[in-house]
């Protein structure tokens, strides 16, 4: 069963029931109707509890019936519901948007990624040139591109399509579609049964989640920062998961390098924790206006007496600057050890101005115990996500380069190619997708008609055993690498759609 209409579909209900409901959990007798009323946030999770009720009751039902049975609430503990995973639903899944559907993909997949349960996502087979009408079906290519993006983070795959009205299906749809199906069985050797590698963990917190979306599920601009964090990470050439809160505490010291991306709300225990993986020797960056007041005591940050200039303000990107987009707050150093690095906010476009300098912090990195902390007071991943402006992926690469990041696999490669780290068995599997495209990707333009092949693509990685066979799959291609200090180097000339560079230990 794969239940439509679910949460992104919820808004909250105030029928006697729901009401009485809301009585019950916390003894009011008011339904506040806006976030101006006392009681707004408590309604909202009473409506979000009733929502799980409701799934809980026709899952459980379900499984009474015939517990061989899976059922799937729609886009249900997925990048709009990060909670934790306390309904009995067998799997995850969500039908990401017609257009531009490898950027939803990016994200959703490296969430879904870390829930603990079997998922897929569903393509649509159809596209626009934005609105939702004039559909035309896409090409192989496309379909390819965004099957690879949930492949490499270990999902199923599948596709919507259109068929016509009278029901019958489209002989040349299901021809694509079989090319399509060809592509994804050709990779799924190296596919199911892999775990990511751990890396980078961006935070992805419901705290922050459902204090700023819409209710009840849609999240708005609440996970803009996350997607801007995730695509900065990927084009820097790093692999990363993105975990909720509960399940990041969890396994904190797995990671080398932790990123919480302008998250809000989160509860001080949170920010203890963290503060006490940096001190024991992670890394760990923080971004945002507010979210980086948790950890100002630990930054070594306090607000100005003075606010911000009123005029744009600029991020330095030598010999140039670029822009600081959304909201900054004037945070200065504090008095103490100086720092490892601090990057500037800046009030003019010309570095060399003489009226360029501002008292205020870009960013800021600091030892903390055995480890190290960097903040960034201002909206770096939001602006990200809203631009890709390649000066903000500079910027935060000489934030991390900072950080002294240790055990990190790295590509070099152009920036439309992204790295997904897998295991399975000893065997590393390094899945390499390229989403470039030979048309502009414009509002009007958003047809992907081609994916050319880009490369280089330079790889270094740690490998804790001494390899045998490094070759790229499908097809068994033979890659020439070189071995020193515990680490892989080998360069890949051209990456295809989805290459998977395979790792096997010797013997």
């Amino acid at each position: 069963f794969w239940v439509d209409g679910e949460n992104w579909a919820t808004a909250p209900c105030y029928c006697p029931l729901c009401r009485e409901a809301f009585r019950q959990r916390t003894g009011r007798t008011d339904a506040p109707r806006s976030p101006a009323e006392d009681g707004w946030e408590e309604w909202l999770a009473s409506a979000r509890a009733n929502f799980d009720t409701h799934v809980r009751h026709y899952a459980e039902g379900v499984h009474r019936r015939k517990p061989g049975s899976t059922v799937c609430s729609n886009w249900m503990y997925t990048l709009r519901q990060p909670e934790p995973v306390t309904v009995p639903v067998d799997y995850l899944s969500g039908d990401f948007s017609w257009i531009w559907g490898p950027r939803s993909a990016l994200v959703e997949a490296r969430f879904l990624d870390g829930r603990g349960l079997p998922w897929d996502l569903m393509a649509w087979g159809f596209t626009s040139h934005g609105p939702m009408r004039d559909w035309t079906f896409k090409t192989v290519p496309a379909l390819c591109q965004e099957a690879a993006v949930v492949l490499s983070c270990g999902g199923a795959f599948m596709v919507y399509d259109q068929p016509n009205r009278s029901g019958d299906l489209v002989p040349w749809h299901m021809d694509r579609l079989a090319d399509v199906a060809a592509f994804c069985r050709a990779r799924q050797p190296w596919v199911q049964g892999t775990r990511s590698v751990p890396q980078v963990a961006i935070l992805h917190s419901h705290h922050h989640v459902y204090a700023a979306s819409q209710p009840l599920y849609n999240p708005g601009k609440a996970t803009r920062a996350v997607e801007g964090a995730l695509h900065l990470l990927l084009e820097l050439g790093l692999h990363a998961d993105l975990l909720q809160d509960e399940t990041l505490l969890a396994r904190l010291d797995e990671y080398p390098l932790v990123v919480v991306p302008e998250q809000t709300r989160l509860p001080e225990a949170t920010a203890e924790a963290l503060a006490g993986y940096a001190g024991r020797g992670g890394r760990l960056l923080v971004s945002g206006a507010d979210g980086t007041r948790p950890f100002d005591r630990w930054l070594g940050l306090g607000d100005a007496a003075a606010g911000l200039p009123g005029t744009p303000l600029y991020l330095p990107d030598l010999p140039g600057t670029e822009a600081a987009i959304g909201t900054w707050r004037p945070a200065v150093p504090t008095p103490g050890d100086p720092p490892i690095r601090l990057e500037p906010l800046l009030a003019s476009r010309n570095p060399e101005a003489a009226d360029a300098d501002t008292p205020f912090a870009a960013a800021i990195v600091r030892r903390h115990g055995d480890g190290r902390l960097a903040g960034v007071p201002g909206a770096l991943f939001e602006g990200f996500a809203e631009s890709h402006y390649p000066g903000l992926r500079r910027f935060a690469g000489r934030v991390l380069e900072a950080l002294d990041v240790q055990g990190l696999a790295r590509i070099s490669a152009p920036p439309t190619v992204h790295a997904a780290l897998r295991e399975r068995d000893g065997t590393l599997l390094l899945h390499l997708v390229n989403l470039a495209s030979t048309r502009a990707h414009a509002p009007q333009d958003a047809y992907v008609e081609d994916v050319p092949a880009v490369g280089p693509v330079d790889v270094d990685l740690p490998v804790p055993f001494v390899p045998g066979a490094v070759c790229l799959e499908p097809g068994r291609r033979p890659v020439a690498f070189r071995i020193g200090e515990g680490r892989l180097r080998c360069r890949v000339e051209a990456c295809g759609i989805h290459d998977i560079l395979v790792i096997a230990p010797a013997g």
